[in-house]
């Protein structure tokens, strides 16, 4: 039992990484797209 558990445990580690990675990823390549979204919509709101 404790021998399953230690090799379970890294693969779980390395998946939690790899999807935090890949999340952080996806949010660093996203986040432009929204902010730059919100100022124009802000600029576009204030100029009415």
């Amino acid at each position: 039992m404790p021998d399953s558990i230690l090799l379970v445990f890294p693969v779980v580690c390395y998946l939690l990484l790899h999807g935090l990675m890949l999340e952080w990823f996806c949010f660093c390549v996203t986040s432009p797209y929204y902010i730059g979204g919100w100022i124009l919509q802000a600029l576009f709101m204030r100029d009415k």
